[in-house]
């Protein structure tokens, strides 16, 4: 019984952590989205992804 509930820790842990990874490439492609058009200078869109990651993860610490 308790190899079972074991297992199903590791299957939420993981399930939980692929939510975060989406909800942190949503976020960084919205923050990216935005930027683009408030800041309306001709960027690539690889860097404004990665400006959006480094910026969603630097704002998570701090928001908690």
């Amino acid at each position: 019984m308790q190899v079972l509930m074991a297992g199903v820790d590791i299957v939420v842990i993981v399930l939980l952590s692929i939510a975060g990874m989406l909800f942190l490439t949503l976020q960084s492609g919205l923050a990216a989205t935005v930027v683009r058009r408030v800041v309306a200078v001709p960027i690539g869109w690889l860097s404004s992804i990665a400006v959006g990651f480094v910026m969603s993860a630097a704002m998570g610490p701090s928001v908690q």
